[in-house]
């Protein structure tokens, strides 16, 4: 395989893995956080340019191997040659050539001498240089939210702070954990606002000098099942819908002449229908239930190529999200479930491969952390994690095109019925 082809298949990991948007929606934030990423993971400071030129695929000849490195560092690699590995690429090792024993006495009175002088330049450092910095502890360093709708999308959420009596270097306020989602702030200011456009848990960070000093949960509840579409562009905000759009004939489907009459299509016929509900399932135990529900994403009604769906259960500390397709597109799915994530590329996800041109009954069942997951009641998936979810924030269907649901319902571990949904 040629080191080209390679490079083709780090950067869909990265764009899975990241959730960044197809590389031809990039703009100079996205390579800006990139960037970001690399450095935090591997040390190394790509320039812009190079990951442009990377990215875009302008550069013909082959990356500097450090280059190459600090890439494969990024999906946790310890270098490029043992992501190559991992894609099967056979490469021999390289020997390493053994120490030879050197110093004796003599070597040992350098390294005393060479304490010695370190500790005598501490003493006169602490001697001389000012006082040390005070260090205001985490708790008492104001960090608080307060959402100015009680439930439903678009949401504002003013964010107060105080970090006057702090050195500051660079403050920041990170509202979720798309690290994209990252806003500067000044230590003579108070406050900060932020719109969240989808609902669920988010956990929002306050920054300083590269550290988090305090950290906010916040959720944003939905009025029962809502539905919106996205396009493929980064934080651009969704186009919501109203009830009786998307709920009839005792299902939630948004057909392609909804979408076109609230203009959600976009100009290369993308467009990607998610329904929510959010904030109603305190009563679920979290470690141990059982969700049922049928669905569909057929071409003829409204689905694009891939009939792509992923069915997400919320949760307060992560999430489980079970994708679905046409057989031949399971290269391009991708499978969340707590701390693991499995790409397509990489992992045999072929049982998620349906025929979601007709109606398909899905099973998860969620009991001491392992995920069992059927699909005609036939069991085709099973994984544990170790990471734990806590409660339960909600549910999330996300369609590529227009796909549908039949019924939705939740099962305790005893197998009691505990709601139910028929639309």
């Amino acid at each position: 395989m040629l080191e080209r082809e390679f490079l083709e298949i780090f950067k869909n990991l990265v764009l899975r893995k990241f959730n960044f948007p197809e590389t031809h929606h990039w703009k100079q934030r996205d390579y800006d956080y990139l960037a970001d990423l690399i450095f935090k993971k591997s040390g190394v400071k790509l320039s812009l340019s190079t990951l442009k030129r990377i990215w875009k695929d302008d550069e013909m000849r082959t990356p500097q191997t450090y280059t190459l490195n600090a890439l494969a560092q990024l999906i946790d690699y310890e270098s490029w040659n043992d992501f190559k590995r991992a894609q099967g690429q056979t490469i021999p090792a390289v020997p390493v050539m053994a120490k030879k024993e050197t110093g004796g006495p003599k070597l040992k009175w350098v390294y005393i001498l060479a304490a010695v002088l370190v500790l005598s330049l501490g003493f006169l450092l602490s001697r001389f240089a000012g006082p040390a910095e005070n260090i205001i502890p985490t708790e008492q360093i104001l960090f608080t939210s307060k959402k100015t709708s009680e439930t439903g999308v678009p949401n504002t959420v003013v964010f107060e702070y105080n970090i006057s009596q702090m050195k500051v270097d660079s403050a920041f306020i990170q509202h979720s954990w798309d690290k994209r989602l990252t806003a500067k702030i000044s230590a003579d200011q108070h406050f900060q606002t932020f719109i969240y456009y989808y609902p669920g848990y988010h956990t929002s960070k306050l920054l300083v000098n590269n550290k988090s000093v305090g950290m906010e949960k916040i959720i944003i509840n939905t009025p029962g099942w809502i539905a919106l579409a996205e396009n493929s562009i980064f934080n651009e905000p969704p186009i919501y819908f109203k009830t009786e759009d998307f709920i009839n004939n005792q299902q939630l489907y948004l057909p392609p002449e909804s979408l076109k009459n609230y203009g959600a299509i976009s100009r290369d016929n993308k467009v990607f229908v998610n329904y929510f509900n959010v904030g109603e399932f305190d009563f679920i135990n979290g470690e141990h239930f059982t969700l049922e529900t049928r669905l569909k994403n057929n071409l003829e009604e409204g689905a694009m190529v891939c009939q792509v769906v992923q069915v997400n259960l919320l949760f307060e500390n992560g999430l489980i999200s079970i994708p679905f397709c046409h057989p031949g597109c399971v290269s391009n799915i991708h499978l969340h479930i707590s701390e693991i994530f499995k790409d397509g590329k990489q992992n045999d996800l072929s049982a998620f491969g349906i025929d979601l041109s007709q109606w398909n009954d899905i099973k998860i069942e969620l009991k001491n952390k392992n995920v069992d997951i059927y699909v005609a009641g036939k069991p085709v998936y099973k994984l544990s994690f170790k990471d734990k979810l806590g409660k339960v924030a909600g549910f999330h269907y996300r369609f590529d095109g227009s796909g549908a649901v039949d019924h939705f319902k939740i099962y305790t571990n005893q197998n009691e019925l505990v709601y139910s949904e028929e639309f």
